[in-house]
């Protein structure tokens, strides 16, 4: 029984490359099964005509709390939200991240701190005082090299634009690499002063 779905799974997969014009090379790493497909890195789709392609993305991970996850009572950068990339998923140079991460402070004068990261790079609000207003960070994160990336980021909190963030990141590929969204009551450690609404990760092949 396993071995037919998995025939009938290389069956869809070889019927969807075929329907998009051809776009995209066949392996018998590009399968479906029980309602998930793999493709390998060398797929490839049509965008509009044969000549022009895109290769897969897709959600990697979404992560919603209609509540809000606050920070802890202390001072420290507390995690709100996280998401561990696997080891070697960047093993292609042009490979792409986007993660997205908002939420909102708690309505206070107290001094609050919001930072998004991949591995030790991150983009950091500083320190502020909103009270009752919403905030959102996004950071693009591409492979240039072998345990070498590009990685710009930006973060908005109520009408205040933070400087965008951009550098060279040097995490080690071949090991997983952690994503997170942190909220910190620096002065005050007032427990949810910094609340996560929810934080979302897109990879593109």
């Amino acid at each position: 029984m396993k071995n037919l779905k998995k025939i009938l799974g290389l069956a869809i997969a070889l019927a969807m490359t075929s329907s998009l014009a051809h776009a995209g090379s066949y392996t018998t790493s590009n399968y479906c099964e029980n309602g998930a497909c793999t493709f390998n890195s060398a797929t490839t789709f049509a965008a509009g005509s044969v000549a022009s392609s895109f290769k897969p993305e897709g959600l990697a991970s979404s992560q919603f709390s209609a509540a809000g996850v606050g920070n802890a009572a202390d001072t420290t950068d507390d995690v709100l939200f996280s998401y561990t990339l696997p080891a070697s998923a960047l093993n292609t140079t042009g490979q792409a991240i986007e993660v997205t991460c908002f939420g909102g402070t708690a309505a206070n004068g107290n001094n609050k701190t919001i930072k998004l990261w991949f591995g030790s790079e991150l983009i950091s609000s500083g320190v502020i005082t909103d009270s009752n207003k919403n905030w959102t960070s996004s950071m693009v994160i591409g492979r240039t090299g072998a345990s070498a990336q590009l990685v710009r980021a930006t973060m908005v909190h109520d009408t205040s634009t933070i400087t965008p963030y951009l550098a060279t990141g040097a995490e080690t590929d071949t090991a997983a690499i952690t994503i997170k969204c942190t909220g910190a009551s620096g002065t005050t450690g007032a427990a949810g002063d910094v609340v996560g609404r929810g934080m979302f990760v897109r990879f593109s092949n």
